[in-house]
């Protein structure tokens, strides 16, 4: 999309302004994604004292009272909730959870687990704010998943929830037989948050009834191997979650006699146990009015609030968005404190998810957004004598907002507002003057509006060159993948995976990048040439072989299966692997141990499908073997 100009502003009695194009365009959908404007300067300069500008001063503040407040305001006090005000807010949240909350193990509900909390989804109109393809509409939280993403369940009895049911995890292979209710425990609660973290509620479930079904207690976690509870997680990402449970499962046997405590002070002291889930734990299994705080109720009070900074600041999710949950949960004589805080989780990855209208008759809280009333406004105000002084009223708005000093707003926080408001406005062009749709299309707008996103950064790149060998034993006529642990600490502690070396990264200083390697279209990743790969592959195979050389992997001849524009890709957090894959096979007549310690201290072991459902294979891993 091309960078937007001016509008040409013609008047009997003033000047023609002069068009400047903006030095970022925030017309472009990339530029709703920033955090703030990198230049919050309009596309209009006044070219002569002739020029005219229409002061906010001149807008009767009294017509739009929730703009003026906000864009007033100089103290995190304005962001508080009024007392009466927070009543009304925890007693609509707990009125929608009881009636239209999902239906989870952890929360003691028998199966089928994956319920609706809305009847049916809002039906998008023609003049709506179309929000990022990445984002959720909300209707998918709501509705029944695809074979492939739901939890399978057979269950004969419909109407008996006590009976015994047969379950399946997400690829189809049996959980067994469990039963169809389970108990709200601490310990059940503290799996199911730390499962949660940075994972779909719909992905938890099969791992978090297998979890609960191998390791029913603390003590069952604590005494389990490393394998155990390895293979149990695998394929639900952020290996080191599953290591600190299991940590802190052996902490409590050690020092709470193994039951976890029921104060967020002790729960602190539990390795991986953090804020979030300590008040987590404390609230909804032992009812301690306490507060949670997660990026879901960031966003919830960031559109109540009207806060314009993202969810990931420091000031908004260690500091003062603690102040504002807490003022939700203990308010009306804080009881049933479990509930309110996952009412707020719940509402957060529902109706106020970052495609969230804020309009949808269905949110429990659709009375309370200032992020709807200020959308609202803004367009009302830029809309008025149909739009003609839109560029100038803007410019005003702009020119205001940027002079506020309140602490927990982002600097530029407000200005991002304001331009992300008008952005989706024109965007949808609405009618002039406003009607009634276009005044939702606003509220829409302000609430999208909030928060603002988070500055990303990019992803670390890697370049990997994998050997995929498979041992033929002539003794047992079996056949067996090659595959090594990777170290204790870091990214995949102590998974299996195929053995692999890097061979490019993007830590690599840009200047040596451009000038050693030829780059992908994209610039990120290097194009490393193929003898190059094979050739330090073949120098990290050397290392493996054991001090007697029984096994001659440097000697196996090995196929680029790939070639330079097939590689495989493996995405996680903040690094993304570029995988070539080469096979080979190697043919062994001895009857040595299918264990072994290389030279460099990596444990190495030729492993069958039954071994891989033992130790747990990653999902790298498996798309390798699916390659294969």
């Amino acid at each position: 999309m091309k960078t937007r100009t001016s509008d040409r502003i013609r008047s009997k009695n003033t000047a023609i302004f002069v068009k400047k194009e903006r030095q970022d365009s925030f017309k472009s959908s990339q530029s709703l994604k920033r955090a703030r404007p990198s230049n919050p300067v309009p596309d209009y300069i006044p070219s002569s004292k002739t020029d005219q500008i229409i002061p906010v001063e001149k807008i009767p503040s009294a017509e739009f009272p929730t703009y003026f407040a906000w864009a007033s305001h100089n103290d995190i006090s304005y962001h508080d909730f009024d007392r009466d005000e927070v009543i009304h807010i925890r007693r609509a949240l707990l009125a929608w959870y009881d009636n239209n909350r999902r239906k989870l193990p952890w929360r003691g509900d028998p199966a089928p687990w994956i319920g609706s909390t809305a009847k049916k989804e809002r039906k998008r109109k023609k003049n709506d704010v179309i929000l990022s393809p990445n984002q959720k509409q909300i209707g998918s939280f709501f509705q029944p998943k695809s074979d492939s993403a739901q939890l399978k369940i057979k269950n004969d009895v419909k109407t008996d929830t006590s009976v015994s049911q047969d379950i399946s995890d997400n690829e189809g292979n049996s959980l067994g037989v469990i039963s169809s209710s389970t108990a709200i425990t601490p310990y059940g609660t503290w799996v199911s948050e730390i499962m949660l973290q940075q994972t779909r509620v719909e992905a938890v479930i099969p791992y978090y009834v297998r979890w609960m079904k191998s390791f029913p207690t603390v003590q069952h976690l604590a005494t389990a191997s490393d394998e155990e509870v390895n293979s149990h997680w695998a394929g639900l990402g952020f290996y080191r979650r599953a290591r600190m449970l299991q940590a802190g499962a052996r902490t409590i046997i050690s020092m709470f006699d193994g039951v976890l405590p029921n104060s967020v002070e002790k729960l602190l002291t539990i390795e991986g146990i953090g804020p979030y889930t300590a008040g987590a734990i404390a609230s909804i299994a032992y009812g301690v009015v306490t507060p949670v705080l997660d990026g879901n109720v960031c966003r919830v009070l960031a559109r109540l609030r009207g806060i314009a900074n993202h969810i990931k600041s420091p000031i908004l999710k260690d500091k003062l968005g603690w102040k504002l949950a807490e003022q939700i949960v203990c308010a009306d004589g804080g009881y049933r404190p479990g509930d309110v805080n996952q009412a707020l989780m719940e509402l957060g990855a529902t109706y106020c998810a970052p495609s969230g209208s804020g309009v949808d008759e269905n949110d429990p809280l659709i009375r309370f957004y200032r992020s709807t009333r200020i959308g609202k406004d803004i367009a009302s105000m830029l809309y008025q004598n149909g739009g003609k002084n839109r560029q100038l009223i803007l410019k005003s708005l702009v020119d205001d907002v940027s002079k506020h000093k309140c602490t927990l707003c982002d600097p530029h926080g407000l200005v991002s507002v304001v331009y992300r408001i008008d952005e989706e406005i024109e965007k949808s062009k609405v009618s002039k003057p406003l009607t009634e749709s276009d005044h939702q299309v606003a509220m829409i707008a302000g609430h999208a509006a909030f928060p603002i996103p988070p500055p990303k950064k990019a992803k670390k790149e890697e370049v990997l060159a994998v050997a995929a060998i498979r041992g033929k034993f002539k003794a047992d006529n079996t056949e067996r993948w090659l595959m090594i642990q990777r170290p204790s600490t870091g990214l995949l502690a102590k998974q299996w995976e195929f053995p692999s070396t890097c061979v490019w990264g993007s830590s690599t200083s840009n200047k040596t990048r451009k000038e050693e390697y030829n780059m992908s279209k994209d610039g990120l990743v290097a194009l490393v040439d193929k003898k190059k790969r094979g050739a330090l592959l073949t120098e990290f195979i050397c290392q493996l072989e054991n001090d007697c050389h029984e096994y001659r992997l440097s000697a196996v001849r090995r196929k680029d299966i790939c070639g330079n524009k097939n590689p495989l890709e493996h995405i996680f957090s903040h690094v993304r692997h570029t995988m070539y894959v080469e096979k080979g096979e190697l043919l062994i007549d001895c009857n040595n141990s299918f264990e072994w310690t290389a030279s460099n201290g990596r444990n190495l072991r030729w492993m069958n499908t039954t071994d891989f459902d033992q130790v747990g294979i990653t999902s790298g891993v498996k798309k390798i073997l699916n390659l294969l």
